[in-house]
């Protein structure tokens, strides 16, 4: 899920937009049908590679990802998107039994890239599925 806000550390004049691509269909049904739903509020099923390649909007306060099949194999690019103390969080790092074959080896090759990325700081934290937050630098 991508997040933008136009203000960082004051009340809001508006509630924040969001901005989320689902690549789940049931994910994205029960988004669209959520209750309290708002215009800023946007959600579409889409690819996310092909959403960071054609994003052109502001710079994002926040990005979410997880360690699904297809996924993390674009952290530089979405760091890139990211406005300055913006926070990059992801989760499903920990092992847990419901996850499908491979999975780890995702979560490894992403936390080994890690140390290379001179403009990112990350936390990976041990609790629940093991989320993880960034942050650009």
């Amino acid at each position: 899920m991508l997040v933008r806000t136009g203000v960082r550390f004051q009340p809001f004049a508006q509630p924040p937009a969001l901005d989320g691509i689902l690549t789940d269909a049931a994910a994205l049904g029960f988004a669209m049908c959520a209750p309290g739903r708002r215009p800023a509020r946007r959600f579409r099923g889409a690819d996310a590679g092909r959403r960071l390649d054609t994003y052109s909007g502001p710079r994002l306060s926040l990005a979410h990802g997880d360690c699904r099949p297809g996924t993390f194999h674009r952290l530089a690019d979405l760091i890139e998107l990211l406005e300055p103390g913006g926070l990059c969080v992801v989760d499903d790092l920990l092992p847990q039994a419901i996850r499908p074959a491979g999975h780890q080896g995702r979560v490894g090759s992403f936390l080994a890239q890690l140390p290379d990325m001179a403009n990112l700081r990350f936390t990976p934290l041990r609790w629940a599925s093991g989320p993880g937050v960034g942050v650009p630098i």
